[in-house]
């Protein structure tokens, strides 16, 4: 910024001083004059000096670059070349201005140039020569567009922030000194006219509930003779339809709305309407709607401060309500409140009593004459309730004009019951409060009511026993102590009651009840046979306490008594159908838990006598440690419940102690069943086929087809570990009915390609799930009419295990397969023993003999003679044999001396996709050597 200076003035007159002197000063200034220009032209702030007519003498390379000029055709020029007029004479009045006052000056000045307006701070300072006279104006200016922009949105946030400060002091004002009015009608105004100075409407109405109507109470900007007499039915025009709904309305033009059907508000022209329900507690006490008569738009805030607003107002209105209904109460001698059906009691300033009404009496079992005059902590309140009625009392005498709460109080005959409280302030007319009443209900029954509803919540209605709920809970608080004692060993035990589903499907329910009632008391016995006491849950319920300020709370799940001093403790809890759940805690060591596991398992193994009917049933167990270490109860019981299913899959086993690997396993195998049911969308799904060769000739005479599963992250998966859980799921329907289609329309390919090498036949598997389905043979033959196929070279092949012991309907299923004109196979002929005895009543064309059996044949003299028999078999029932699994040329030659048909195995081929299989039946290799035949 320059400032008004004294001019520097030098003399350069010649004198007798050494030349050498001068010529060093005249370097000294040019080299000062070189940095102040280069000072000059590098600054980005724009640096000019002008004349006295305003024409540019100078300009610096910033002032060039904002012009878009040179500065050689910026000088001699004034303003009026550059900017517009009126911008020009703004800048060129504050030049004249300074230039006229001599005094350095610092403005503001908005330009319009390069299309964007830009805000500028010009300093600006008169301009002398030498001997100190005026001849011009030196100014800097700098553009501050960005900061006075940002200045400009910070004072428009301040103003927001303070325009909505002034809303919420303006709402705290709506009922600041409202609320101490009793008169309803003085009231319902003063509320009524802050609201809509708040809100900015041009009118508004307060509506009344009146039974089923609600009726006109107060108005602005309404004519009196207009509104008076007004009500509308709830559910009926704008303000019905809010008291109906207990919900806020905006309609932005009344006229052409027909939810409005009275013609005065159409009459009074009105055109913008919002309106909200005034109500307490749920409970609906009127409406309050304000009104503009030109279009307003619909506004979040406004609605917003209507809300809150109509909720103190519907407070404040109670208030006044109520003290109507007191004050009429007294005018008539106490009539109406001596036949109100709860408890009203009056005290004075002092909070002695001066009333009690029949109610009371009936609820305390105090008369009238003994309850008046006394304080009511002489006769219905604990000596330890005084420092909440102390503060009651402070409440209402500061302002608070009604006080709600939940207290446990006594009768006089002594007997404790909770009681609700409604206690509000009486004021005169000075504002002075002057008695005090409170309305009292008694509320035993239904405080008792919902402990109940919390006993079921918390336990099993059938066993008795805590659930799932209450059994987290618990152990979350172990979990909790456990922290701060580390050898606090603790241990979950999750038990499954194994055949308790047929006990119930084949004696029902009531019978399956009592067995779960029998086994929970089981239970409990092997409990305290071991010296475990059990935890003493209470559910004296603090779960809904209204206030935790009173006395002699009520003692709810979260203040389970605790008592660590006892060595071993436990909690028995039903968390399924015909599941439990043990906590075990204050363990010494891990043999404990086991211990009891085992009692368990031997004590549940032995006959329930369930109505002279003897059941026997069994139990898995699964335990888990607190060594595990987890921090969730949730996780423990998972866990738990994890090493249960362990149990069952080893079979063998009582119980099988938690070990984390099992957890990974857990959801490895529930990641791959969901990448199982993906991988059908995605049809990542292959067929493959394996060579079925003659062991005659050693000729291709077909493949079995087999899927194949490459995952789109893990690649292949093995059969093996997909099979199970496709079957397991029911997925392996969709999966065979793939196979099936994809292996027929290969087939069909097959001999339009290579006509010559056919007949071939391909063998598709068919799962239990398969054959168990309604509607699979309607499938299968739309299969086969849509690919087209040969139905002859089809083979179905269905797995000796699957044959059960139906034997009639697996006879219809199977000929009614035949009837579709293909080939029936039985898989892994030999491993299920019960089907031999009926395989001359089935329509089987094929026998596959378990590779288990050509494995050993050669070795194992058994094993030969039971594939002996099962061709001789064959070949007497007119089926030929196919043998599984052949692998060496010493397994073949003893086949052929067998005189078994057809073979396959990895001595001919393994499983091999559709190109290399096509290649096998182009290239019409023999599968078996000329040597090899001339060994046999």
């Amino acid at each position: 910024m320059l400032t008004k200076a004294k001019p520097i003035i030098i003399d350069l007159r010649r004198n007798p001083k050494d030349i050498t002197d001068r010529k060093a000063m005249e370097f000294s200034l040019s080299q000062s004059n070189n940095i102040l220009r280069a000072v000059i032209e590098d600054t980005t702030d724009a640096i000019f000096i002008k004349d006295l007519q305003g024409r540019y003498l100078f300009v610096n390379a910033a002032i060039a670059k904002i012009f878009g000029k040179p500065a050689g055709e910026i000088v001699g020029k004034d303003d009026t070349e550059f900017f517009a007029l009126e911008t020009a004479r703004k800048i060129m009045e504050n030049d004249r201005r300074i230039i006229s006052s001599g005094q350095s000056e610092s403005v503001e000045e908005i330009v319009f140039i390069n299309n964007n307006t830009q805000v500028y701070l010009s300093t600006k300072n008169v301009y002398r020569n030498s001997q100190g006279e005026i001849i011009g104006l030196i100014g800097i200016a700098r553009e501050i567009t960005d900061r006075k922009q940002a200045e400009e949105e910070r004072l428009e946030l301040v103003k927001k922030l303070s325009q909505e400060r002034e809303d919420l002091t303006a709402l705290s004002k709506v009922t600041a000194n409202a609320v101490s009015t009793l008169n309803l009608a003085d009231l319902l105004n003063i509320l009524l006219q802050r609201i809509v100075e708040v809100i900015k409407a041009d009118a508004g109405v307060i509506l009344l509930k009146e039974g089923d109507r609600i009726s006109v109470r107060a108005t602005i900007g309404i004519e009196a003779e207009v509104r008076s007499g007004f009500s509308v039915a709830i559910g009926q025009g704008f303000a019905g339809t809010i008291a109906a709904s207990h919900q806020p309305l905006y309609i932005e033009d009344v006229q052409a709305n027909p939810l409005i059907i009275s013609p005065i508000l159409k009459q009074l022209n009105i055109r913008t309407m919002m309106g909200v329900p005034l109500k307490r507690n749920g409970n609906l006490v009127g409406v309050l709607h304000v009104d503009w008569f030109k279009i307003h738009p619909f506004s979040d805030r406004e609605l917003h401060l209507l809300e809150i607003t109509a909720e103190r107002c519907a407070m404040a209105i109670i208030n006044a309500q109520l003290y109507e209904q007191t004050k009429q109460l007294q005018e008539s001698l106490q009539l109406q409140i001596e036949r109100m059906p709860i408890g009203c009691i009056l005290k004075d300033e002092n909070f002695r009593i001066i009333d009690w009404n029949p109610t009371a009496e009936k609820i305390f079992g105090y008369t009238k004459q003994e309850a008046l005059g006394k304080y009511p902590e002489q006769l219905i309140n604990f000596p330890g309730a005084r420092p909440v009625i102390q503060q009651i009392r402070q409440q209402l005498e500061a302002g608070k004009m009604i006080d709600h709460n939940l207290m446990e109080n006594i009768t006089k005959d002594g007997r404790v019951i909770i009681c609700e409280w409604h206690n509000t302030p009486l004021k005169d007319a000075k504002n002075q409060i002057i008695n005090y009443l409170s309305m009292v209900q008694d509320v035993t029954d239904r405080k008792q009511a919902e402990k109940k509803l919390q006993h079921y919540a918390y336990y099993d209605p059938i066993t008795g026993l805590p659930n799932r709920t209450l059994f987290l809970k618990r152990l979350e608080e172990t979990i909790n102590l456990a922290k701060h004692n580390q050898d606090n060993l603790f241990a979950v035990l999750f038990l499954n009651l194994d055949r308790f589903q047929m006990v119930k499907f084949s004696l029902g329910h009531h019978l399956a009840d009592r067995l779960l009632v029998n086994a929970a008391q089981r239970i409990k016995n092997c409990l305290q046979n071991r010296n475990f006491s059990f935890f003493d849950v209470d559910l004296e319920s603090n779960l809904t306490q209204e206030n935790q300020n009173f006395p002699n709370p009520i003692i709810g799940i979260n203040n389970i008594v605790k008592n660590s001093s006892n060595p071993k403790k436990s909690l028995v809890a039903q968390v399924g159908l015909d599941e439990f759940a043990i906590l075990l805690t204050n363990l010494r060591e891990t043999s404990n838990a086991t211990q009891i596991a085992d009692q368990i398992y031997q004590t549940l193994s032995y006959p329930f006598d369930l109505d002279e009917q003897e059941v026997f049933i069994s139990t898995s167990i699964g335990i888990a440690f607190s060594s595990v270490g987890y921090q969730q109860p949730e996780d423990y019981l998972r866990a738990a419940d994890t090493a249960m299913h362990q149990t069952k899959q080893l079979s063998k086993t009582r119980y099988a102690v938690f070990e984390p690997g099992w957890q990974t396993q857990a959801i490895e195998r529930l990641q791959l069943e969901t990448d199982l049911r993906r991988a059908i969308e995605r049809k990542e799904f292959q067929v493959y086929y394996q060579p079925i060769v003659s062991i005659k000739n050693g000729k291709l005479i077909g493949f079995e087809a087999l899927v194949r599963w490459h995952h789109s992250t893990r690649g292949w998966v093995s059969p093996g570990e997909f099979i199970p859980i496709a079957e397991e799921t029911g997925l392996i329907s969709l999966i065979d009915r793939y196979v099936l289609r994809e292996a027929c329309q290969q087939m069909v390919i097959w001999k339009h390609k290579f006509p010559e090498k056919f007949p071939l036949t391909i063998s598709v598997n068919l799962s239990a799930a398969q054959l168990a389905q309604l509607g699979l043979i309607e499938r299968i033959d739309q299969i086969l009419q849509e690919t087209g196929i040969n139905r002859e070279s089809l083979k179905i092949e269905i797995t000796e295990s699957n044959l059960t012991e139906n034997c009639a309907s697996e006879i219809v299923m199977l000929q009614q397969l035949k009837t579709l004109g293909i080939q029936l196979s039985i898989d892994d002929f030999g491993t299920g023993y019960s089907s031999l005895a009926r395989l001359h009543q089935l329509p089987i064309d094929t026998l596959k003999i378990d590779r288990s059996f050509i494995n050993q044949m050669v070795c194992d003299n058994e094993s030969l003679e039971i594939v002996r028999t099962i061709i001789s078999l064959a070949h007497i029932l007119q089926m030929d044999v196919i043998a599984e699994g052949v692998e060496t040329t010493e397994q073949l030659l003893q086949l052929q001396s067998l005189e078994c048909e057809y073979s396959q195995g990895f001595l001919f081929s393994r499983p091999v996709d559709r190109q290399t299989a096509e290649t096998l039946i182009s290239d019409n290799n023999l599968f078996i050597s000329e040597n090899i035949n001339n060994q046999q």
